[in-house]
Parts: structure tokens; sequence; C-alpha cells
């Protein structure tokens, strides 16, 4: 049983560090692309990857798509839409930590939908997570965030929908095979963002004419997106919902140190101290 919560736990962290180096992306590719034609290629893409695996393994589609994956679809796709949107405005490394704040949203709905409770012990994790995310992102220091209010709005309801996500997932997970809702769900996800961009009349070309954002698409489709969502399916079977989110706060640490690194975003002793208390709850989850 040890054995194979450590495992869990790997695949998580895994699966956060992929998602880690997605912000930095989407950020310098938001400098040319808007941002709901960028999310749909992606999301193209890695359905009609996934549709490839999924025929590859089960040589069949049926049962993809039903009213159960329709609504796990729909939170997913509100939840991107709404980070690519926040992003916009805000810095990588912002963007990473308020799209990361389930810690303090996840147990209210796992409590509320799934009754699913946190032994005492594990609460002071989600609250040192939580306290090492407002040291990382410069809100204790600056008193505020230094993005725009509409850009920060728009990221929270992204991490509501995102957390949402999480909890209904883990509930179906126990009576559904992982693999096929999560295909189920994205493939859904991918015809509504689609859709929705081109009806807005945002859908173009332009995330496909070029080297190098063709190749920022095909990563975030592969590496942030089908590999990681793997990894965190197969950890979420061996862990609570609530243990799930706060083992991935190590995204934003991952984002951060990109971001300090190739966007020249300031990474300051607060943000080192934030790091420290987002690896302690890591470690306290995963004991």
């Amino acid at each position: 049983m040890e054995r194979e919560r450590l495992a869990a736990v790997g695949a998580t962290l895994l699966a956060a560090a992929l998602w880690g180096t997605s912000f930095p992306l989407i950020k310098v590719g938001l400098l040319t692309i808007n941002p709901y034609s960028f999310l749909s290629w992606r999301f193209i893409i890695a359905a009609v990857i996934l549709l490839a695996i999924q025929y590859r393994y089960n040589r069949r589609f049926t049962g993809l798509i039903n009213r159960e994956t329709a609504v796990f679809g729909l939170i997913l796709s509100l939840s991107f839409l709404f980070q690519y949107i926040g992003q916009v405005t805000t810095t990588a490394g912002e963007a990473a930590v308020l799209i990361n704040t389930g810690p303090i949203i996840v147990p209210v709905l796992a409590y509320l939908i799934i009754d699913e409770r946190l032994s005492r012990k594990r609460w002071p994790a989600v609250a040192v997570g939580v306290i090492g995310i407002l040291f990382t992102s410069g809100v204790i220091e600056q008193n505020g965030l230094s993005s725009s209010i509409s850009g920060a709005s728009e990221l929270m309801i992204g991490a509501l929908f995102t957390s949402l996500y999480i909890v209904v997932t883990k509930k179906a997970s126990s009576t559904s095979e992982p693999v096929e809702l999560f295909a189920g769900s994205f493939i859904c996800a991918a015809l509504f963002v689609t859709a929705f961009t081109i009806i807005s009349g945002n859908m173009s070309l332009s995330p496909l004419t070029g080297v190098l954002p063709l190749l920022s698409v095909l990563y975030l489709s592969l590496f942030c997106t089908i590999f990681p969502f793997f990894l965190w399916f197969r950890g979420l079977k061996g862990l609570t919902a609530t243990a799930s989110t706060v083992i991935t706060l190590f995204e934003p640490v991952v984002s951060i140190l990109i971001s300090v690194l190739l966007l020249d975003e300031i990474f300051t002793l607060f943000a080192l101290a934030g790091t420290a208390l987002i690896f302690t709850a890591i470690v306290w989850m995963s004991l």
C-alpha cells in the first residue's frame, strides 16, 4: 500500500512539473497569438492524438462521449479558457500561482460533492501550501498582485473550474475507466473550445504558420496536456482529491523557476521562502 501511494505521489509530481512548463510557454505565445485560437489548436491536436491512442488500444470510440464526459468537458474547457484569457495581463509566475489555489477550494468542494474528509494531521499541510503560494506570488511582499484585477479574477475563476474538475472526476473514476474518462471529457472540451472560438470570430491559423508557434502548440498538446493528465489520473487513483491538489503545488515552483531563467521575472527571497513551504506541504501530504 505504501509503495502504491509513493508511486501515486511520483506520478502527480511529474504531472505538476510538466504542467509548470506550460505557463512561460503560453505567456510567450500570447504575445503574438490570440488566447482562443492558441488554446483551440492545442486542444485539437491533443484530441486527435487521444483518438489515435484510443483506437490503437481499444479499437473503438463508442462510449467516449456521453452526458457525463460532456459535463466534464464543459468544466475543463471553461477552466482553460479563463486561464488563457487571464494570462494575457499577468506574468507566467502569477498565473501559475493563482491557477493553483486549489488547496483552498478543493477541500470545500470535495466535502460538498463527494463527502471526502481530510484528516486533521493533513489540514496543516494545506495551510502551509497556501501560505507558500502567497509568498511565492509576491502577494505578501507587495501587498497585492501586480497584475490587473481582471486578469487575476479570470485566473481565479479558472482555478474554481479546475478544482471542480478534480473533484467530479475523482468521484467518477471510482466507477469508470480513468483513461476513457479523460479521453472523453477532453475531446468534449476540445469541441466546446473550438466551437466557441469559431463562433466568436477568433479562430486563425497563426499558431500553425511558423516553426516556433507550431512546436509550441505540439509541446503543449503532448507534454502539457496528454502526458500529465494521464499521470495525474494515475496518481488520483491512490490519493484523495485534496492530497493530489496540494502535491500539484509543485507546478508554480517549476513555472516560476523557468520564468526567472528565461523571461527575466523576479524571484525574491519571499519566493524562495514560498518554494520551501510548498515543498514542505508536498512532503507532508505524501507521508
